[in-house]
């Protein structure tokens, strides 16, 4: 394991348990980026079924994690579990939903989620 990913998750750690309101978010960041070097390592073709959608994860996948965020305030679920299923919501459902949209065919609303007709 890196030093950057060592460093990434240790910061977010020590952020979550002290309730840190400034370092919290930027040290997520970090994790995140660490969780991704770490499983790129140990499952290289994790990541390649992503390439074609980043636009769809970037508009779709803040949604998939608000409701995870939701579900995991509502039922007092431990928020390394929510992490990590918002993660992996974020990353599939707008996949998910290109992948479903694809096969309309309908090119208005594949303009709508940043799909081309193909």
């Amino acid at each position: 394991m890196s030093q950057f990913s060592r460093w990434g998750g240790a910061i977010y750690v020590v952020a979550r348990m002290f309730e840190l309101p400034i370092i919290t978010p930027w040290s997520a960041i970090v994790f995140s980026i660490a969780l991704a070097k770490i499983l790129d390592q140990h499952v290289p073709q994790i990541f390649c079924g992503f390439r074609n959608y980043t636009m769809q994860i970037y508009l779709m996948g803040l949604w998939a994690q608000m409701i995870v965020k939701m579900v995991t305030m509502r039922f007092e679920l431990p928020w390394l579990l929510g992490y990590i299923v918002s993660i992996a919501l974020g990353l599939y459902v707008p996949v998910l939903v290109s992948k479903i949209l694809e096969k309309t065919n309908w090119k208005p609303l594949l303009l709508c989620f940043g799909l081309k007709k193909r």
